[in-house]
């Protein structure tokens, strides 16, 4: 849903190739790629959707600029622009954490001393 407050002008527009980026070091298990092809999909490209944890209806998202922004579409030609920034979808964000400088006590345990993990 586009912002009608924005003229066509001062829209920014998208390249439809940069709609399925993710920095790798970035992992949200609430957003999902959308294959062009998807029935549901009626943009036909790919592009990614965020799907609150909430039940929340669902939306597509772009990462612009070092932050997630809705995704929004023309409405006849479905030509995607930015939309706004989306602080919920930064707030499930999994981050990669770098590794720590000193070693941790799990680090100095030996491996059959440590428990197994049963984590997926």
């Amino acid at each position: 849903m586009a912002n009608p407050s924005r003229s066509e002008s001062q829209r920014t527009w998208l390249e439809v190739d940069h709609l399925t980026y993710i920095p790798a070091s970035i992992l949200n298990p609430h957003i999902h790629f959308i294959e062009a092809n998807n029935k549901q999909n009626k943009r036909h490209y790919d592009v990614l959707v965020y799907a609150p944890p909430n039940k929340a209806p669902a939306f597509a998202v772009i990462w612009y600029n070092g932050q997630w922004h809705e995704c929004y579409s023309e409405a006849k030609t479905y030509k995607p622009f930015l939309g706004p920034i989306r602080a919920e979808v930064h707030a499930t964000n999994i981050t990669e954490e770098s590794q720590p400088d000193e070693p941790t006590a799990e680090d100095s345990t030996t491996e059959d001393e440590r428990e197994p993990d049963m984590t997926f």
